[in-house]
């Protein structure tokens, strides 16, 4: 009898679980005071080379070494204590952006490496090369270094305004947007200039990414376009959105060729075979996020108020 009656309570618990558990539910575990992540308001996410995950904040830059989150700030070579954009190169070499410049950071997770590049200047966007080569967007306009000649100097030809870059991989194409328009330079050669349609040119792009089939994803606050080439047709897939971007309309490519865009309501992955939405329905912590990104054991980090990781696998 005993046996009977504990069957039937296993049962209804399973069933009771089910019911307040919707299926394809996620799982997260949260960072935050108690593991020293003092300043909750995360802008932007990274993983450097030996593997510690960063968070930048308002309130300086984070390290997190497995156990707990170290605080470095300007004592360690940070231009300021904003914290921008987080940029880990395909080397994984760490850039750490600011209101007012960007530092490279060491190895070791400590301290900076070398002199602050653009002082006095707010960065809002970094792409990379593999050798290294830099495509930085400031408020004021785009700058690039490349190993050989490291100081960071205005790209010639490009607008003085602030906007969003794209660097290709081997360096020798560069795109742009700025004020609704497209530009792209290809071997370092003559600007090429498209203008995006009226519908989707009021609104800023602040990001951009190029999956792995060679198309061009752009993202604006409530916005997000996919361009089959610079020349080709336009989808507009902001509907798929869950919602706004919170600070800056970001989008990040994971080493699986997914493409991720955190939102006020929750994350949109874009897998290739659709989309798929990760909100407080489906687990997610808290309703937004502003940054994302996929470690190399394939774990996901999500920045919103403190700092969360999926637990298990997409």
């Amino acid at each position: 009898m005993l046996a009977l009656l504990a069957l039937a309570f296993a049962c209804l618990t399973s069933l009771a679980a089910q019911a307040t558990d919707p299926a394809g539910s996620y799982s997260f575990r949260s960072y935050g005071a108690d593991q020293g992540l003092r300043n909750q308001a995360v802008t932007s996410l990274a993983q450097d080379r030996i593997g510690f995950i960063y968070a930048g904040t308002e309130d300086g830059l984070f390290r997190y070494d497995g156990e707990q989150f170290l605080r470095l700030g300007t004592a360690e070579g940070l231009p300021s204590e904003g914290v921008t954009v987080l940029h880990a190169t395909r080397q994984g070499q760490l850039w750490v952006a600011t209101r007012k410049g960007l530092v490279a950071w060491a190895a070791d997770g400590r301290r900076a490496l070398g002199p602050v590049g653009l002082p006095g200047r707010e960065v809002i966007g970094i792409a990379s090369a593999f050798d290294g080569a830099l495509l930085v967007a400031t408020s004021t306009g785009f700058f690039e270094s490349t190993p050989a000649r490291p100081a960071f100097v205005p790209v010639a030809g490009a607008p003085g305004k602030a906007g969003a870059a794209w660097l290709s991989a081997d360096g020798a194409s560069t795109l742009l947007a700025v004020d609704g328009q497209l530009y792209l330079r290809q071997s370092h050669g003559a600007w090429r200039r498209r203008e995006l349609p009226a519908a989707q040119a009021t609104q800023a792009v602040q990001s951009i990414v190029r999956d792995r089939s060679g198309r061009f994803w752009l993202r604006g606050r409530q916005m997000l376009l996919r361009l089959a080439s610079f020349d080709g047709a336009i989808e507009d897939l902001s509907a798929q959105l869950p919602g706004a971007a919170v600070q800056k309309g970001e989008l990040s490519l994971d080493r699986a060729g997914r493409i991720w865009a955190p939102t006020n309501h929750g994350i949109a992955c874009f897998d290739g075979a659709g989309v798929t939405v990760i909100d407080i329905a489906r687990g997610l912590p808290n309703e937004w996020a502003t940054s994302v990104t996929v470690d190399r054991e394939g774990s996901l980090w999500v920045a919103s108020e403190g700092v969360h990781r999926l637990l298990g696998r997409m």
